[in-house]
């Protein structure tokens, strides 16, 4: 039997990922840059620009800001090294770049600002930003079953 022709090859798949990562980070890094000399506004009825500056972890979680940079960039590097190991081994690697990429975008904050940079608020929810939603994101990838994302970001 033939296997079913696709139209995206799993390398084309993985650079259209890493693509749409790439532009997610920058757009981010981006909303950051404008967010520090940006006044908080509405965007609508449920969410708001609000830039603001956590010195906590997640959730703004108290903790030393020494000790919160070096636990994210261990945790961000440890991600990075799980995501190429589970890359080269054909294993279901996206979540963990998400995980990566927008933890790295945090501890660029943290190295350079002291603090993570948050700016979305919807309704009286928590600051968010869009590095955390990379992180959300991939860690709920995560919590599915193997065989409900591997055929999407096995490489």
């Amino acid at each position: 039997m033939r296997e079913p022709l696709t139209l995206v090859t799993k390398t084309g798949r993985a650079a259209l990922a890493l693509g749409l990562v790439s532009a997610w980070f920058v757009g981010d890094r981006l909303l950051k840059a404008i967010a520090q000399t940006a006044d908080p506004h509405s965007l609508g009825s449920w969410l708001a620009f609000r830039p603001t500056a956590n010195t906590g972890i997640a959730f703004s979680l108290p903790l030393p800001a020494a000790l919160a940079t070096w636990l994210m960039a261990i945790a961000v590097g440890l991600t990075l090294v799980i995501a190429v190991w589970q890359w080269s081994a054909g294993r279901r690697w996206f979540p963990w770049l998400l995980v990566a990429v927008g933890g790295s975008s945090n501890v660029l904050d943290r190295l350079r600002y002291d603090a993570v940079i948050d700016y979305l608020s919807i309704g009286s929810w928590s600051v968010f930003n869009l590095a955390d939603v990379l992180i959300v994101f991939g860690l709920l990838l995560l919590l599915l079953p193997a065989r409900l994302t591997n055929r999407l970001f096995a490489s």
